[in-house]
């Protein structure tokens, strides 16, 4: 064996491959050459077998010929970076690399899945909507039948979630199967061994056939566990017996700013887990700061959880449950488990530091009053005595721990401000970690769900729900959306619209749900979105083409057209006869005739865009030029006869002719137009704004510094420091630094009397009902700026087709 075959074999194993393939390989000396160059273009020195399988298929399978010899280092670096991780994912890859012209990259991550991550929990949702479809024949025959079908659900399962694992895919589906219709039978011998004794087996009872179901969803809902969190059987089966078995979530916002997307993906998470467990979720207001929360913020939540098409079993707030609290307070000091304390909130974070640095505590000269002291202080505070930050009521914890929640933190604190709902009744509120996991109890909470940010909270949420003898949830933490190219921090969406970066909450800019809302996202495709992206406990950033391609796969087939010209250049048809104008019918959506036609006017002057016009011809540019006809979309064929040019050579308009007939075919090259409506009278204007993305960078500032208040919930103001708050203070922060100042562009164009007529009678709905797509420009929705004498148009997303419009 010579030098250079030791060095690929020893190449081949890095890679996975086993000594009994990497021989094979070598067999065929223009594939080991291949293989060899396409690991070093994915700049891979060592990998698993997966991803050396894959890098096999690329040397094997990508064609020397088009996009697929020009891009293989382009395909191979996204194997080698672990953006394709499946067979399927580079079946995809591979099939567009043979079949387009032309690479476009967000194209080809779209039909890649780049990006996408299934999880367990939509793999079960869909797997469950495939059997139902069969259910009545699985259950009636059972494994007779199960062959016959089992073909067609797999196809189905793996159409649904091309981007799944799919061993993952085969595991749930198995288990599903199973659980419906029974073990699997083996082959051959049917006779089942060890068969239970049924005269030792008990009757189940109804608490403990729930119990089991609790087990089922705490492994469902996995996270760390502790000794703490489990419920005594009394407990819990008083818990079944008020619930009788119903499984229950809840979405849990506080009231102290507008939703984003981020709250989004709670919701949609919150309200389907209730939903696959025939259950019902809460919609519950955290409300224990009345110095940030508003009732505008309370409306506004409400009517965003509400248009995304949710409707809780029941509105609370935590606040309904402030005598409650109060009283369970009152409980905790007769028992010892909590004292009044005067240490200012710089005194408390003093004593922290100190026990992180020396690994030693530093309890409150407070902590060891007798209970009758304890009562009487509690009670002044609540009468109002004490002036605010003089007092507060804190939980005796463990100060050893190694968790800082458990290091006496705060349950009550002096606030004199008067409260949205509950009005100026009290005047010490409640914490957030003293809250929380009360008012999850009291409502009997199944599952309670937020973000990772609060799994440092799980030993004082079950230590607090201990000590008090009331039922325990399960807890579960998922991570919170981050999305690239934006920030969802309160905190940075507070100082953009203070600092008027963008216009308001509503800013179509913005991935606020009233951002959202304003650009013409529909619901469905935040929904969408949210199931695509799924839930997990692995922190990723998530782009946000993904969310355009969800709106696009509803917008498309839905959008009524229309045509709008955003840089005219003007047209006289030199053979139209003056005067004339003529109804041009257009269909409403093309693929869709059912959905009816509208009509523009045609006349002897048309305006077109003016990048579709060069003086020099290409092959490669399908628009107008002189000597070469196109097609006006809907109407004529035309050919370009002279140009007028001014005097600095600009093209100030063009003579054209128009073929009547249509006779040649225009296989490329179809425009756009707009033509007077009447001799001499300009066609309809109309102002569109073009967003684009608010930073520059996926990741703005490149400083990991987002706030680390959860996405459905609020940190506490309880005198924690944030050790994962590190926020840049100096007067013009690097993320600031990273806006995109072309992320608005307002431009008047002309637009076709039908798109006017059409959004003047729409002039009352909000925007997300008022889709457009304008032809070859975007799609576009009705901003609520506009009035009947002056329409404005966001748009809400681009087409697909490349920015220089090859594809006419």
């Amino acid at each position: 064996m010579s030098k250079t075959d030791e060095e690929l074999l020893s190449r081949f194993s890095s890679i996975g491959l086993n000594p009994k393939t990497t021989k094979s390989i070598l067999k065929n000396r223009k594939v080991a050459d291949k293989l060899a160059i396409v690991i070093e273009e994915a700049n891979v020195s060592k990998c698993d077998k997966a991803v050396g399988n894959l890098l096999y298929d690329v040397a094997t399978k990508l064609e020397d010929s088009g996009l697929g010899l020009s891009h293989r280092s382009f395909l191979c670096k996204y194997v080698g970076n672990l953006k394709i991780t499946s067979v399927p994912q580079l079946n995809a890859a591979l099939k567009y690399l043979h079949e387009k012209s032309e690479m476009n990259t967000a194209d080809f991550e779209e039909t890649c899945g780049v990006g996408v991550v299934v999880t367990d929990d939509q793999i079960l949702e869909t797997v469950l909507s495939i059997i139902s479809g069969h259910k009545n024949e699985l259950t009636e025959q059972k494994w007779e039948i199960f062959p016959e079908l089992q073909g067609s659900m797999l196809a189905s399962l793996r159409t649904q979630l091309p981007w799944a694992d799919g061993k993952a895919r085969m595991r749930i589906f198995n288990s599903e199967i199973e659980s419906l219709i029974g073990p699997r039978p083996k082959k051959g011998n049917s006779k089942k061994k060890n068969k239970p004794d049924k005269s030792k087996q008990k009757k189940s009872k109804k608490g403990e056939e729930k119990e089991e179901e609790t087990v089922t969803i705490e492994k469902y809902l996995l996270g760390r566990m502790l000794p703490d969190a489990m419920n005594t059987k009394e407990i819990y089966a008083k818990h079944l017996k008020r619930t009788k078995g119903t499984f229950y979530t809840r979405f849990p916002p506080e009231p102290n700013g507008f939703l984003h997307i981020g709250h989004a993906k709670s919701i949609n998470f919150n309200f389907g887990l209730a939903k696959r467990k025939d259950g019902k979720t809460y919609l519950r207001y955290d409300d224990t700061n009345p110095i940030v929360e508003k009732g505008v913020y309370i409306d506004s939540i409400r009517e965003n959880v509400t248009w995304l098409g949710f409707t809780p079993f029941k509105v609370t707030f935590s606040s309904d449950y402030f005598q409650e609290l109060y009283e369970l307070a009152v409980q905790m000091i007769k028992s010892g488990d909590a004292y009044v304390c005067h240490e200012t909130a710089v005194q408390i974070k003093h004593s922290r530091d100190y026990r992180r640095k020396h690994k030693k505590s530093l309890p409150s000269p407070y902590r060891n009053r007798s209970v009758e002291e304890n009562l009487e202080l509690f009670e002044r505070m609540k009468a109002g005595k004490y002036a605010a930050g003089a007092a507060t009521l804190r939980m005796k914890g463990d100060l050893d721990h190694d968790n800082p929640n458990m290091w006496d933190p705060v349950a009550y604190r002096i606030i004199f401000a008067a409260h949205p709902h509950v009005g100026d009744r009290w005047c010490i509120y409640p914490s957030y970690d003293y809250t929380h996991c009360i008012v999850d109890s009291l409502e009997d909470v199944s599952a309670s769900c937020c973000t990772l940010e609060f799994e440092n909270r799980r030993e004082s949420y079950f230590w607090l729900l201990d000590v008090l003898k009331i039922y325990k949830p399960v807890v579960w933490e998922f991570s919170r959306l981050n999305l690239e190219y934006t920030v969802l921090s309160k905190r940075r969406l507070i100082r953009l619209v203070e600092d008027h970066h963008v216009s308001g909450w509503d800013d179509p800019r913005l991935f606020t749900i009233n951002g959202v809302r304003r650009r013409g996202i529909p619901a469905k495709a935040i929904n969408n979105f949210c199931e695509k992206i799924g839930v997990s406990r692995s922190n990723n950033y998530i782009s946000p083409k993904v969310l355009n391609h969800c709106a696009r796969e509803l917008l498309d087939p839905t959008s009524i057209r229309g045509m709008c010209v955003l840089d005219p250049l003007k047209i006289t048809l030199e053979n139209y006869p003056e005067g004339k104008v003529e109804e041009i019918e257009c269909l409403n959506v093309p693929q869709n005739s059912d959905l009816g036609v509208h009509r523009d006017p045609f006349s002897r002057i048309v305006y077109i865009e003016r990048s579709d016009f060069r003086l020099v011809d290409s092959k490669s540019f399908y628009g107008l030029a002189p000597g070469k006809e196109v097609r006006l979309k809907y109407a004529y064929n035309m050919k370009c006869e002279r140009v007028i040019q001014d005097e600095s050579g600009n093209v100030s308009e063009l003579i054209c002719s128009v073929d009547f007939n249509n006779t040649n075919t225009i296989k490329h090259g179809h425009l756009h137009w707009v033509a007077q409506p009447n001799p001499g009278q300009d066609p309809p204007k109309v102002e569109l704004r073009l967003y684009e993305l608010l930073f520059k960078s996926k990741r703005p500032g490149r400083i990991n510094t987002d706030d680390s208040k959860a996405a459905d919930d609020t940190v506490p103001d309880n005198g924690e420091d944030e050790e994962n708050d590190a926020e840049d203070t100096s007067e013009t922060p690097k993320w600031l630094l990273d806006l995109n100042d072309n992320s608005l562009s307002v431009v008047n164009a002309f637009a076709s009397r039908s798109v006017v007529d059409r959004a003047a009678s729409w002039i009352d709905l909000p925007a997300w009902e008022c889709a457009f797509q304008f032809e070859r420009v975007g799609y576009f929705c009705k901003d609520p700026d506009s009035t009947p004498e002056h329409l404005v148009f966001n748009r809400t997303l681009a087409l697909r087709e490349s920015k220089d419009k090859k594809n006419l």
